[in-house]
């Protein structure tokens, strides 16, 4: 998405059950970068807890992502933008 190049484009890193980052890779959902545009940063994006959204979408339909009652786990690179 992040075509025009005055966006900038967030990838995804899978830490690979690493906390040593040299071990960390690009996930496998990110966009692959081309000649004209190129990711311009990573950031965590695999498995991150953000607050629930009781009755929402996600939070009706992916039950299994729910971490106790007030978080949710999600991954993509919407979640690595988000920081």
């Amino acid at each position: 998405p992040a075509y025009d190049p005055r966006i900038l484009a967030v990838g995804a890193y899978d830490p690979k059950n690493s906390l040593n980052k040299d071990k960390w890779a690009p996930a496998d959902f990110n966009n692959k970068a081309s000649s004209s545009r190129a990711i311009d940063v990573f950031a965590p994006g695999l498995h991150i807890l953000g607050l629930r959204d009781p009755g929402s979408y996600v939070d009706s339909n992916y039950p299994a992502s729910q971490v106790g009652e007030r978080f949710t786990r999600g991954s993509g690179t919407s979640q690595a933008a988000a920081p």
